[in-house]
């Protein structure tokens, strides 16, 4: 395997963009049906429509061929949705998942992956106006040489509550993974991220690293971080942090002392703290950007970007 973890679309990115859409409507409310087998290259958009007040639920299948390409988004549109996806990859696949929930009263959703050898799954949850969410992925890297990058940014604004619980169980030898997380509180509103490790015996060669980073953007906001590791190996390359802050007044005030407004000068901070993290996702970055910041007062300045 490559010494780099696996990136949404390694270096010919721009392809990706120009690749016809299919669009999935999953079935609701029901039993899952048969699995979904995607082959070659391709990408592909789930999306669970709602109505308004009735909380909309599914449960689907996917299977990745070995050697595919292929990027998925999944898209939660309208009140309340909730989705709980399985997702087996292929030997030598590579895959994006793109979770995104925006404008729900209830966002819940379940990812349970499974990386066979010499395969990557690059996953990316956005999440910004929505009341309250819940995300949990469980991501099992089975075979030699699989690999896994997570990430997750999210906004709470005032009175929502954003939770995210990501897991990764190294099963094999020389796997390997990173987890990454930002958050933007807003005052009143509450952010919580898990990020677990577990690496097993005699799995040697693997490497883990974790970061997660907050920012209390109020005096009532708040912000809960765990990073956990669980290695019961030696042979192992591990890491792990979390960091909870402020907007740093001096920064403030060099940015107003240049000519910014204080609200500009705001945005600007709070949009350099999430854009290092979303530019990991070349896929509608800096619409991205402006779902995240638009409840969190600084949606003008990021239109302006």
């Amino acid at each position: 395997m490559s010494d780099s973890l696996p990136a949404f679309f390694g270096d010919d990115g721009d392809a990706w963009r120009h690749t016809p859409l299919r669009d999935l409507t999953l079935p609701v409310n029901e039993r899952p049906g048969q699995t979904l087998r995607l082959e070659g290259r391709a990408e592909v958009r789930l999306e669970l429509p709602s109505q308004d007040g009735v909380l909309t639920l599914s449960r689907h299948h996917l299977e990745i061929a070995p050697g595919a390409e292929i990027l998925i988004i999944d898209d939660g549109l309208g009140h309340a949705t909730g989705a709980h996806v399985t997702l087996r990859v292929g030997r030598g696949a590579r895959v994006g998942y793109v979770r995104r929930a925006f404008d729900s009263a209830w966002s819940l959703g379940v990812l349970d992956a499974h990386v066979e050898a010499d395969a990557s799954l690059a996953l990316h949850s956005i999440v910004a106006r929505s009341g309250a969410a819940r995300y949990g992925a469980t991501v099992r890297l089975n075979g030699t040489g699989a690999a896994v990058t997570a990430d997750a940014l999210f906004t709470p604004a005032a009175g929502e509550s954003h939770d995210h619980r990501f897991e990764v169980v190294h099963s094999a030898p020389r796997t390997r993974s990173a987890t990454n997380a930002r958050t933007v509180v807003a005052d009143g509103g509450v952010g919580s991220f898990v990020a677990k490790v577990v690496i097993g015996r005699h799995v040697g060669g693997c490497n883990a690293q974790q970061l997660i980073k907050a920012l209390l953007d109020g005096p009532n906001a708040v912000a809960n971080l765990r990073p956990e590791l669980q290695i019961d190996c030696d042979d192992v390359v591990a890491s792990h942090g979390a960091a909870i802050g402020r907007l740093d007044p001096a920064q403030r005030f060099y940015l107003e002392s240049r000519g910014l407004p204080p609200d500009e000068a705001r945005a600007t901070l709070v949009l350099a703290f999430l854009r290092e993290l979303a530019a990991r996702r070349p896929h509608d970055a800096e619409g991205c950007l402006e779902r995240l910041c638009g409840r969190l007062a600084v949606g003008g300045s990021a239109s302006d970007e």
